[in-house]
């Protein structure tokens, strides 16, 4: 399931066999370290992704989809040695940890296996939403403005100082779910100081290719927003309203493995 492009811009598995499969089931993929190292380059690999949610009938795709049909029912018997539990009677060729969070256009993530803390805003490869492995925390963005807004937020050092209080350095992962959950992001944008925040997120939207004049609009909207939160007094209502807006339906950190 898991691809590489070669030299030659073709997808190879692991088995260095060139797959040609339909392209609405291949999407770019970010592990633990390419995402630590992340930077403007496109991902070298790539993911067979064959339900868009858990319990899906995989069937469809044999319809659907001839050539992803053949490659997978030509490897089942690497598919039959999969031990985990989790596959027991599920269709074949299921995926795990599948939902509509998968397709956000944009995520917020962090690697799970590096000591360092990375928060890193990730936008979409050739209009494809880029999907990462479980070795990685996201959460799930549906705009540029959340995603840079939101990458400021967990960079702000005072975010990265309470992260690094928190880990264990010889875990082999050191950075877990239950940890970023103890973020409080109401309370972070309460005590960041505004104009770093504002800062980080114009880098944030450059680092996802918006350019200068939709960066123009969004910084005026922000810049309309700051000053009608501004005028709350009661320090629930105001944090409250300004989550409410910038990320709505934004929870909890999660990754592929658990949510």
């Amino acid at each position: 399931m898991e691809l590489t492009y070669d030299n030659t811009d073709s997808l190879r598995n692991k088995l260095d066999e060139t797959v040609i499969v339909e392209h609405d089931y291949i999407y770019p993929l970010l592990k633990s370290s390419d995402l630590f190292h992340f930077g403007k380059s496109r991902p070298q690999k790539a993911v067979i992704v064959t339900q868009k949610r858990l319990g899906e009938d995989t069937y469809l795709l044999r319809q659907n989809s001839p050539q992803l049909w053949s490659y997978l029912t030509t490897h089942s018997n690497i598919f039959e040695q999969r031990k985990s539990s989790i596959y027991l009677n599920r269709p074949p060729f299921a995926i795990f940890g599948i939902g509509d969070y998968s397709f956000a256009p944009y995520k917020v993530a962090v690697s799970g296996l590096h000591k360092i803390p990375r928060f890193r805003a990730i936008g979409p490869v050739d209009g494809r939403p880029v999907m990462l492995d479980d070795t990685c925390y996201f959460i799930a963005c549906y705009s540029p403005k959340q995603a840079a807004f939101l990458a400021s937020l967990l960079n702000d050092p005072l975010c990265l100082n309470f992260v690094n209080s928190m880990i264990f350095t010889g875990s082999k992962r050191p950075i877990t779910k239950k940890l970023l959950q103890r973020i409080d992001l109401r309370s972070l944008f309460n005590k960041i100081e505004r104009q770093s925040l504002l800062l980080r997120a114009i880098s944030e939207l450059e680092n996802l290719g918006i350019i200068s004049n939709q960066r123009e609009v969004f910084w005026s909207s922000l810049d309309e927003f700051l000053v009608e939160y501004s005028k709350y007094t009661n320090h629930t209502s105001r944090t409250q309203y300004a989550m409410d807006i910038l990320f709505p339906g934004i929870a909890a950190f999660g990754n592929p493995s658990t949510l």
